[in-house]
């Protein structure tokens, strides 16, 4: 493998790694992909269809080889690097190099439905090719060294395109197009309008024509939804909803899907019919995020979850084949993050993980319903809500019905604590049912944890293990001492079923 990748020029890879006076990582590339090599052939049917060893400048700072993945057609695969644009018209085989931008580092990359090509790059440019690549336009540019475009989404005819920055007044400006991309008018911004920092995700309703769905980041953590492709904004509350911080968005039938990180790390739905939130997916340990969520065509959705820049633990990638009912862990990536996610018509998964050293592109068969089944399910349940508890401590939670839960934990995620010398003790109580009478219930305190204060986002998160074994229920108690003004937490459970 190696980069560059088949059909690319060697001798123009080195000259930019000359100029950008970037060191190619190859040694400790080599030892990330031997060492997860096995892994992956060990879990799926898992193509490695090439691997970069290039370290590049990512977003506004930090080093990264975040890259992006779309699928044109079953042939078709466009490919992103920090400054480059791939093409491959053979599945992967061969890429042919189509764009470099240096240094402008790209951020997104969007396949209209016409099949143009639409990138998003730093300084608020947006480039254009309707060729696949071979001749290119710059349709938008703000020509602000703060900002870039990180999220897209289209619906019949309206193509979206949000900026982002960590500050200045582009950060948080939402873009339309309706004329497949060739021209931009400026229909959101929320730090002017909201008072917010930047923009985090945008999504266009497949099944709601007209509704618009953005999220906004890092002070009010906003779910904005407009019914008139973006010409008014309000901010959208449905029941069991709390602001967090929601980096992706996606939408099945009759569900819109949110991905979390920073509090809480999870994956959440609204149900359309009766507008009501829930969380139905967390991740590893607690401190992930879900930047990628993908709805399948033949229903399955799809979430990518990362852990590189906190722990660098893992990437997953999580298969729900009933909206969000079930989840199974498809295919586990150590060491690596999961950056982008996309399903070629014939029913294949392209991913790209990333990781400090290297990045891989892999491609796994979507499986069937049958196969899932005998993957162990993820089972994830909200047992206490995001909202201030400090009035009401001590506080126990309901006793919730979790059936034949194993190898579970309870995550508790307290975004705000304050006052003087506070402190907040969590115990988890976890049982079974009782033998006589039938319906009684025996409980035990099983794991206890404290978390002490003054704090505020993003927070503490808790793991609390259920022990090894069968559990039915489980409650939380959380006691209070010190002089607490404000305790603003959230918890709910998980585990596996088989």
């Amino acid at each position: 493998m190696g980069y560059p990748p088949q059909g690319t020029r060697a001798k123009v890879v080195e000259a930019e790694i000359k100029r950008l006076d970037v060191d190619l990582s190859t040694r400790a590339s080599e030892e990330t992909l031997s060492a997860i090599k096995p892994k992956l052939d060990a879990i799926r049917e898992v193509e490695c269809l090439w691997t970069t060893y290039l370290r590049s400048p990512s977003r506004l700072g930090g080093l990264t080889s975040a890259y992006y993945v779309r699928c044109v057609d079953e042939d078709t695969i466009v490919v992103t690097t920090a400054y480059r644009v791939f093409v491959s018209r053979d599945r992967g085989r061969t890429w042919k190099d189509v764009l470099f931008i240096h240094p402008y580092v790209i951020e997104r990359l969007h396949v209209t439905r016409e099949g143009t090509l639409l990138v998003g790059a730093g300084y608020g440019r947006i480039y254009r090719s309707e060729d696949l690549g071979n001749t290119w336009s710059v349709v938008l540019n703000l020509n602000d060294p703060n900002v870039t475009f990180r999220t897209s989404s289209e619906q019949v005819g309206y193509i979206f395109f949000g900026a982002y920055g960590l500050t200045g007044a582009n950060a948080g400006k939402l873009f339309r197009s309706t004329d497949d991309g060739r021209t931009w008018t400026q229909v959101l911004d929320v730090v002017s309008g909201w008072g917010e920092r930047h923009l985090h995700a945008v999504h266009a309703s497949r099944m709601w024509p007209g509704h618009v769905y953005a999220t906004t980041g890092d002070t009010y953590y906003y779910l904005l939804r407009s019914t008139d492709w973006g010409a008014t904004w309000s901010e959208y509350s449905p029941t069991g909803w709390s602001r967090h911080s929601v980096v992706s968005l996606a939408e099945s039938h009759s569900h819109l899907f949110t991905g979390g990180d920073v509090l809480p790390f999870v994956v959440g739905r609204i149900r359309r019919d009766v507008e009501e939130f829930e969380v139905v997916l967390n991740g590893h340990y607690g401190f992930c995020w879900f930047d990628n969520l993908k709805v399948d065509d033949r229903g399955y959705v799809i979430a990518g979850e990362s852990n590189y820049e906190l722990n660098r633990a893992l990437g997953s990638l999580w298969l729900s084949p009933d909206e969000g009912d079930s989840w199974f862990e498809y295919a586990r990536f150590p060491g690596l993050g999961v950056n982008s996610i996309d399903v070629s018509p014939d029913g294949f998964i392209y991913v790209a993980i990333v990781a400090r050293t290297g990045s891989m592109l892999v491609r796994l068969p979507l499986p069937s319903r049958t196969e899932l089944r005998s993957i162990p399910k993820k089972y994830t349940k909200k047992i206490v809500n995001y909202e201030n508890y400090a009035g009401r401590l001590p506080f126990t939670s309901r006793t919730e019905y979790v059936g034949d839960l194993h190898e579970g934990h309870v995550f508790v995620q307290v975004r705000e604590l304050l006052g003087t010398s506070p402190q907040l003790t969590f115990r988890l109580e976890s049982g079974v049912r009782g033998m006589i009478p039938p319906q009684s219930l025996e409980f035990v305190a099983e794991a206890e944890e404290t978390v002490t204060g003054p704090f505020t986002a993003p927070g503490r998160t808790l793991r609390l293990t259920i022990p090894r074994g069968m559990v039915d229920y489980v409650r939380l108690r959380v006691e209070g001492s010190g002089t607490i003004t404000s305790a603003y937490f959230g918890a709910y459970v998980t585990g596996v079923k088989y």
